[in-house]
């Protein structure tokens, strides 16, 4: 599992932030995602699941931010038990937080990173060796 999760979380990182050129036929699959459901991340919420990875690269799900180590706040997964996969659109879309620190309403940032990009960014690294 710990080769996997030192595999995944570069791969994941990666997705976030470097786009990758899709073919002309599958650029819908990778626009923005104007069309993701909107998470709302606050302390108060009861209804999300937060997945973070700690330092030795293990998988750990909890449901309050405070849980999450400060050091495995940057980007954790979110799931908003409060919506159905079709409304979040979950066969397209993850959505990640950055639980360091809260805007002045409380909110923490959350945004969708499409699961294509994911997919391919995979496929370009390949598994771990």
């Amino acid at each position: 599992m710990t080769r996997f999760a030192t595999w995944l979380v570069p791969v994941l990182l990666f997705s976030a932030c470097h786009k990758v050129e899709p073919k002309a036929d599958e650029k819908k699959a990778d626009e923005a995602p104007s069309d993701a459901a909107q998470i709302a991340v606050t302390k108060a919420r009861t209804d999300l699941l937060f997945t973070y990875v700690d330092p030795t690269g293990t998988f750990h799900d909890v449901t309050k931010i405070d849980d999450v180590p400060e050091a495995s706040r940057a980007q954790v997964l979110v799931r908003d038990l409060s919506k159905t996969p079709e409304e979040l659109k979950s066969s397209e879309y993850l959505y990640i937080a950055d639980l360091r620190t809260p805007d002045a309403t409380g909110k923490y940032p959350c945004g969708a990173v499409s699961r294509w990009a994911f997919d391919r960014s995979k496929e370009s690294v390949g598994p771990p060796g």
